[in-house]
């Protein structure tokens, strides 16, 4: 391989250089501002950064599977899996209300840039993850369901986020209660509009996770037009 081919072959590897090269800096961030202030006021973030990854490998095993012939037998239960996980990708984005909550004795631009860091890797790496499943999707039903399959996840990943932020259910819930979370969709579907703010903050996240989404894959993993013709 000569050098161009290398260097050809890292620059198609760069999203991904991308996705862990941000989370390591949200790490650092994190752990320098415990030793800033004394306190790991900070470290829940590390929680949060590994619950946005665990979508990740699931996508990928998905890939991986359909590439090796495997049908919705196993397709599903990796896909489902995913799908449950996959809120706590955009969630982080909403620890951004913590910005000077948590300021004991660090500079507020810190406290501002380790919140924007380490919510800007759980967007890449759950955008990775979405991209994966959409050419998954893609391959096996084309392009426009796996185009409906994206707005449909990024609208129920909104209303993952509510139920995560407002409500304070999570991911493992979805097994080991399931029955209070429907209970409490249902709630507000019936009643749509004595939770009409609650609704409106969901439609609004969801338009920012589309538009995330869309110039996500146009800037920093591929034109949107490639990522549509690969997935017919």
């Amino acid at each position: 391989m000569t050098r161009l081919q290398r260097i050809r072959s890292l620059a198609r590897l760069h999203p991904w250089f991308a996705v862990v090269g941000v989370t390591v800096l949200a790490i650092w961030l994190i752990e320098l501002v415990s030793i800033v202030s004394g306190a790991p006021t900070h470290r829940f973030l590390l929680w949060n950064l590994f619950l946005a990854w665990i979508p990740l490998p699931l996508a990928a095993g998905a890939y991986v599977a359909q590439r090796l012939g495997f049908g919705l037998p196993v397709l599903a239960p990796l896909l489902i899996g995913w799908l449950l996980f996959f809120p706590n990708a955009p969630y982080i984005v909403t620890d951004l209300i913590h910005f000077g909550e948590l300021n004991r004795g660090i500079p507020a631009e810190l406290d501002l840039a380790t919140l924007v860091v380490a919510a800007s890797a759980g967007l890449l790496v759950g955008f990775a993850s979405l991209y994966v499943v959409q050419r998954v999707v893609g391959r096996r039903y084309g392009l426009a369901v796996s185009r409906a399959s994206v707005v449909a996840v990024l609208v129920l990943s909104s209303l993952g986020v509510y139920l995560g932020r407002v409500l304070r259910w999570n991911s493992w819930d979805a097994l080991a209660d399931p029955g209070g979370i429907l209970t409490d969709v249902a709630t507000r579907l019936a009643h749509p509009f004595a939770f009409r703010e609650a609704w409106m903050g969901i439609a609004v996240f969801a338009v920012f996770l589309l538009v995330a989404y869309a110039y996500t894959l146009r800037l920093a993993i591929r034109p949107l037009g490639q990522v549509d013709r690969r997935s017919r």
